[in-house]
């Protein structure tokens, strides 16, 4: 095997690269990186996990209520304890002195021994959580379908939403936006200062499962139950490409280079530059003995990606997922305690407003004018249907996605702001 330019495998012998076994890797790889990968056996699954933003710490949670964390290069255990009840998510806050939990009744708050130092009752029955560390917004999914945005530097809660029971979370780093997958197909782009989602896309034909978003905030993949996995272009609002999936993605994740990483079933497959072109097969495959993936989480700045199973959690390696350099200004694998907390006080300092969480211009411009153009829930299905399927499976799919567009138009409706008696009069 060789090393290409880009930091990807490619092999010598005419194999295929997702042929390639994870000991075959380490075999030709430096003692450093092959002891990257590990296999932690816990039983107490299945598990979350997430990595700090400088992929130093890595957390992990099991839904029978057990909690762990440690230096995932050092493998030093910071804290390991137990909960009296389940626990569903978790997510490491600014840096790895605190993480927070999404436990069975409310968000837990817990300091990187283990110990709980607040609990969110505002936050009822969450079951997704994600930290946009730019805005110091901790933001968790209910199972009701309720989405709260908490300020953990003020300790305020900034608003709440209400919407249908989602599926899926996740965020978009260059904006904020905070994307929710739904039981109807639909995704669901939401800011704090706005009470309705901004925008809202059909991207499948039932549940989304998982959802993710690139680096820059162009490009977004969504997941669904009917076992499709598509690329959306945010700039067009169009579909990019599509690929079938053997079984319902259950957790997918995006790398800092754009590689998409999906779980489902016992496997865990890899794409790369999925993006920009179509790939005729994945690039790593890797197999966990018949035990069900149940989260895939890319680590920052070092070719590791995460996997939560039902009964343990794995490291693998995946060469080209990460950015080899890092700003040290920015997050630093390698900081002493002094610099983490010269870091945390300019990110403090430099904290930007809920209010400032929008979609882009360009973005907001094309929703307007397509909104200007009145189309038809049939002319949009028309629009939106690929045309080389054939003519009566393509007859079929037309009503069906008409069908969703008007549910969703109305849906839409129901949640908009009514309008006062005085704007109403104005406008006449």
């Amino acid at each position: 095997m060789e090393d290409v330019a880009q930091g990807h495998i490619e092999t010598d012998d005419g194999r295929r690269v997702c042929d390639l076994t994870q000991h075959e890797i380490s075999e030709n790889t430096s003692l450093l990186n092959s002891s990257k990968i590990f296999s932690l056996e816990l039983g107490e699954g299945p598990y979350q996990i997430d990595f700090t933003e400088n992929g130093r710490y890595i957390c992990l949670v099991g839904s029978r209520g057990h909690a762990a964390g440690f230096d995932r290069l050092t493998k030093r255990l910071l804290f390991e304890r137990g909960f009296e009840d389940e626990a569903h998510d978790t997510v490491w806050l600014h840096n790895e002195s605190i993480f927070a939990c999404a436990q069975k009744n409310f968000v837990y708050l817990y300091d990187r021994d283990g110990v709980e130092i607040h609990q969110l009752q505002e936050h009822k029955q969450p079951r997704k959580l994600q930290f946009l560390p730019h805005h110091f917004l901790l933001v968790s999914g209910s199972e009701g379908g309720a989405l709260f945005y908490h300020d953990v530097s003020t300790g305020q809660l900034v608003s709440s939403h209400k919407e249908a029971p989602l599926c899926s979370m996740a965020q978009s780093r260059s904006n904020g936006v905070v994307e929710t997958g739904h039981k109807n197909g639909t995704v669901n782009f939401w800011s704090p200062s706005t009470p309705a989602p901004l925008m809202k896309m059909l991207c499948h034909y039932g549940p989304v499962c998982s959802v993710g978003a690139s680096l820059d905030g162009t490009k977004l993949v969504t997941a669904g139950l009917d076992r499709r996995m598509r690329i959306w272009d945010l700039r067009t609002l169009g579909l990019v490409d599509e690929y079938k999936t053997g079984q319902p993605v259950r957790t997918l994740s995006v790398s800092q280079t754009g590689m998409v990483a999906t779980g489902y079933g016992d496997r865990v497959a890899t794409w790369q530059n999925v993006f920009s072109q179509r790939q005729s097969e994945p690039y790593i495959v890797h197999r966990t003995n018949k035990d069900g993936v149940s989260a895939v989480k890319f680590c920052g700045f070092d070719d590791v990606l995460g996997v939560g199973t039902g009964r343990r959690v794995e490291n693998i390696l995946v060469p080209g997922s990460a950015v080899p350099s890092f700003d040290a200004m920015e997050a630093n694998p390698f900081e002493t305690p002094k610099q983490r907390q010269e870091l945390e006080v300019k990110r403090l300092l430099e904290k930007l407003p809920a209010e400032m969480i929008r979609m882009e211009s360009v973005i907001t411009g094309k929703i307007a004018a397509e909104q200007d153009k009145g189309e038809t829930p049939e002319e949009e299905a028309e629009r939106r249907v690929p045309k080389k399927l054939a003519p009566r499976r393509r007859e079929h799919e037309l009503k069906k996605t008409a069908d969703l567009i008007r549910k969703v138009r109305q849906e839409a409706a129901r949640a908009a702001p009514k309008k006062s008696g005085l704007e109403r009069f104005r406008k006449e």
